[in-house]
């Protein structure tokens, strides 16, 4: 059985890599939008790509865990109460 600890950060990491993964789509819908800019077929549109959803990944990823820690602070306390 895992810790209140455990189970936290395992929530918390959980909302780091879901808010990050938006970062994904992202990128797609910019190439929809400036094709010139971000694509697959230059180095420099390569680069654009992977710099925009490397920074939208690490933005995401920051406000998810804000939010996850509005949420819940702190770990849990747990009753180690042995009758």
């Amino acid at each position: 059985m895992k810790t209140a600890v455990q189970r936290w950060l395992y929530g918390l990491g959980s909302a780091v890599v879901g808010g990050g993964a938006s970062a994904v789509v992202s990128g797609f819908t910019a190439m929809g939008f400036a094709p010139d800019k971000f694509n697959f077929t230059s180095g420099a549109g390569v680069w654009h790509f992977f710099a925009m959803a490397l920074i939208n990944f690490a933005v995401s990823a920051f406000l998810s865990a804000m939010f996850y820690l509005k949420q819940s602070p702190l770990p849990p306390e747990e009753n180690n109460q042995n009758p």
